[in-house]
């Protein structure tokens, strides 16, 4: 049995081609998981209905809704820069119990660094059937070229119980379970370089503003596709679950400054809270990411900040 917590489930809602938040979305939550990285975070976010999940499983059974049972990849092969170059995927599923929510199916690129969802919502009660479907998400510029394998899939029906698929199980139920992308263009596969960081905000005041907020910030360089968000992650005491804001930069840029946001909630714990982790991401999806305390320590000249009623 598997569960997604519906804090988890919280995030921006992203470039379909990718990890990165689309620039001017609105501002929303992460939370990452004991065992999580930043990036599985985002992924399980990204692919989670923003509901309580439950009942949840990763092998599938026939019996059991809701399941997929077929399906198959019908374009091989997708251009950047062409119009209505998009994937379109098919697949045969059971949702009679509660009607199918939604299902969304993962590709992974070659180098296993950036993820492509793409997702069907039916607008009408469907209990099973075959969906044949494609969205209108190009892929994007700086995009990796090569096959990109179809390594992960969900299928959540209306009272969110769902079946997680994972690489292997997708194998045998796609005859070819991948996309091929070509890519004429300029290429970016490399993540920023982190050369400074500082904590904006030693001190946190629970009271003294109805909005009490961590800020941190990140400098750094990218070869290509510009910076496009830093994420440093916090930890209150006592606690295993990171938080922290995806907040885009209001303009990509090669080299320059990025902010990191993290809001308080009531009835969080004062005392001193961790810095557990810092990320900086292109907007071609690349990240550089670090969770070891002595870097983080060096990085910012300490892993630890205050919070105050």
């Amino acid at each position: 049995m598997a569960r997604i917590s519906p804090a988890a489930c919280m995030a921006a809602a992203f470039l379909a081609s990718g990890v990165t938040p689309a620039l001017g979305e609105p501002i929303q939550e992460l939370r990452i998981a004991p065992g999580q990285t930043i990036q599985q975070a985002m992924l399980a976010a990204r692919m989670a209905h923003p509901g309580a999940l439950h009942h949840g499983k990763t092998v599938a059974g026939a019996s059991v809704d809701p399941t997929i049972s077929a399906g198959a990849v019908l374009s091989q092969s997708i251009k950047v820069g062409v119009a209505n170059s998009v994937p379109t995927l098919r697949f045969t599923y059971q949702a009679a119990t509660n009607g199918l929510d939604g299902a969304s199916f993962t590709f992974t690129s070659p180098n296993g660094a950036v993820s492509a969802t793409y997702s069907y919502n039916p607008r009408t009660y469907q209990t099973g059937g075959t969906v044949t479907f494609s969205q209108d998400s190009h892929p994007p510029f700086y995009v990796q070229p090569g096959h990109w394998l179809l390594t992960s899939a969900i299928i959540i029906d209306n009272k969110f119980n769902y079946t997680q698929y994972s690489q292997a199980q997708l194998a045998t139920l796609f005859p070819k379970p991948y996309v091929d992308v070509v890519n004429n263009g300029p290429v970016d596969i490399t993540p920023p370089v982190v050369a400074a960081g500082k904590i904006l905000t030693p001190k946190v005041s629970l009271s003294s503003s109805p909005f009490p907020t961590f800020k941190a910030s990140l400098t750094g360089t990218d070869n290509l596709s510009g910076l496009a968000f830093g994420l440093v992650v916090i930890q209150p005491p006592g606690s295993t679950f990171g938080q922290v804001e995806i907040v885009p930069a209001p303009i990509p840029t090669t080299a320059g400054t990025v902010l990191s946001y993290a809001n308080f909630f009531p009835g969080q714990p004062t005392g001193t809270w961790s810095i557990t982790a810092y990320e900086l991401c292109d907007v071609a999806g690349n990240c550089f990411t670090d969770t070891s305390a002595t870097d983080i320590t060096n990085l910012f000249g300490t892993n630890t900040f205050t919070v105050e009623k």
